[in-house]
């Protein structure tokens, strides 16, 4: 039997990653495995106040909130029973995640997918992808809720 005793769930606190967080506590329980929340912030830190996003470059003023907004994001979770492990790295999202499950011996990665496609995904490339694509240990992806392939003109899309 396949031993999964470290789950790595990957959070940027949207409506995707609640999504695959729900599948990471599942599995964590099934496999009564330790269970680590990561986020990792770019440099800028961009948040979104009245729908504008802003950029700060001051990324050390900024990590005592971004903590928050991990935890207040779990928070929606609390009742299942888990206590995680709580990490937030600061770097490109895709080689701070390999580096992080490497380094600590993670045995799977949940992670959500926005579903981008076209201009967006070519643009804003897939953080998902590419972990799919390099990392040496299973990965599983979820979907949001609301994404629907179109079939008619074959164009993935999102409900949004």
């Amino acid at each position: 039997m396949i031993a999964i005793k470290r789950i790595l769930a990957l959070t940027d606190c949207s409506e995707a990653s609640s999504d695959a967080l729900l599948y990471a506590i599942k599995i964590a329980k099934n496999f009564k495995a330790d269970l680590i929340v990561l986020k990792v912030f770019s440099t800028p830190v961009e948040t979104i106040q009245d729908g504008m996003v802003i950029r700060d470059y001051n990324v050390d003023k900024k990590r005592p909130e971004q903590v928050q907004e991990i935890e207040a994001f779990w928070n929606r979770f609390a009742e299942n029973g888990i206590k995680p492990e709580f990490v937030n790295l600061l770097g490109d999202p895709f080689d701070e995640i390999l580096r992080y499950s490497q380094k600590h011996s993670i045995d799977m990665i949940v992670m959500g997918t926005h579903g981008r496609t076209g201009f967006k995904h070519i643009f804003m490339g897939s953080v998902a992808e590419k972990v799919v694509r390099y990392s040496s240990i299973p990965v599983l992806t979820v979907k949001q809720k609301d994404f629907e392939y179109r079939q008619a003109d074959n164009l993935l899309s999102s409900k949004i």
